[in-house]
């Protein structure tokens, strides 16, 4: 059942978006107290933003930010065609709430066929058949709320699951990249590396998160349209973006990914 007042708790989220505001945390009678009140806000704060969605984002897909956050699955987010960019853009530091966001490294799955809201994809091998491409990917990540991580999952989740940008590589063909667990990434900034993982970081495999996804999105009552990217989950964890420096990725068999944040 849900108790908290979504379109208010939704219309907070935007107005804070749209004037830069942070806050210490949803106000009472606004603040979910559980997945359902949350996914019941921010399919709200999309409806209310009036965003046309070109990714969907899986968080949390490690036993220890699961842990963090104390919750036992990964968390999702849509990601509006407006926050999508090219590998090599700069990104204005004035479009985060934060000092600085963080990032991530990502596989990116391109969705090949639409997959109705009746399609039960839950095997592996019928997950792979739905996608068409990959593609190296940085999330920039970022929130309303004063402390990074100073609320709860919940609100974590309500806030569109603390996507703020997400830069896409050059997609290449499922035909031509080997199995995805075991390819490695490497986040560089200036010669330094600031975090190294494979694709294995990812729930083992990061056709896992997009099968835990596309069961969400069933869940909630939505296919997912051909054409639709999906980002995995970090396979480097989180990383502070050094701001006015250019951050690179390097995929194994996929190429790189940059952004500057300045």
């Amino acid at each position: 059942m849900i108790q908290v007042d979504v379109p208010h708790a939704a219309s907070l989220l935007l107005e804070m978006r749209n004037t830069m505001r942070t806050i210490p945390q949803l106000p009472d009678g606004l603040r979910p107290g559980s997945p359902d009140e949350a996914y019941a806000i921010q399919d709200a704060l999309v409806a209310a933003g009036g965003w046309d969605i070109a990714a969907l984002k899986v968080g949390c897909t490690s036993e220890a930010a699961q842990q963090a956050l104390g919750i036992h699955e990964p968390i999702a987010g849509r990601v509006p065609r407006g926050a999508v960019v090219s590998s090599g853009a700069s990104v204005a530091a004035s479009t985060f709430h934060h000092e600085a966001p963080m990032i991530e490294c990502e596989f990116a799955l391109r969705i090949g066929a639409d997959v109705g809201v009746d399609d039960d994809v839950s095997e592996l091998a019928e997950v792979h058949d739905v996608v068409d491409a990959v593609a190296p990917a940085l999330e920039l990540v970022d929130n309303r709320f004063v402390e990074f991580f100073g609320v709860s999952a919940e609100s974590i989740m309500a806030d569109n699951s603390a996507v703020s940008a997400l830069v896409l590589g050059e997609p290449v063909s499922t035909a031509d990249v080997d199995d995805l667990e075991e390819l490695s990434v490497r986040l560089v900034c200036e010669g330094e590396e600031l975090a190294t993982g494979v694709g294995a970081d990812v729930m083992g495999d990061p056709y896992r998160s997009l099968r835990w996804v596309l069961g969400h999105e069933r869940r909630r009552g939505r296919g997912v349209a051909a054409g639709t990217w999906v980002i995995t989950g970090t396979c480097t964890g989180l990383v502070p973006f050094p701001v006015g420096q250019r951050v690179e990725a390097h995929f194994a068999q996929l190429g790189s990914v940059a952004v500057t944040v300045g």
